[in-house]
């Protein structure tokens, strides 16, 4: 697990600010299974780019590569995030 997040903590990141990404739709890079961390990649509308690690706003949640995530926050260097269409999920 330390290997992991040490890579993980390692990604690219251009963005100017973290707080500027926040409600921002991302892009899982790498898939985040239940409880760990996977990495997601954001794009800002100036056209900066930034790749982060991030775990699930829901531990219990798997989100597969490719699926798109809005980032509801940072906790230290770690992007927490939930999937776009979690609402339509719930409500099915």
């Amino acid at each position: 697990v330390q290997y992991l997040y040490g890579k993980l903590k390692k990604v690219d990141s251009s963005v100017n600010s973290r707080e500027e990404l926040v409600m921002y739709t991302g892009t899982i890079v790498n898939t985040v299974l239940p409880g760990g961390l996977g990495t997601v990649s954001f794009t800002t509308l100036k056209g900066n780019s930034g790749t982060y690690p991030c775990r699930s706003e829901d531990p219990a949640l798997r989100i597969e590569q490719g699926r798109a995530v809005k980032l509801l926050r940072f906790e230290k260097e770690i992007a927490v995030v939930e999937p776009e269409d979690i609402l339509e999920e719930k409500y099915r």
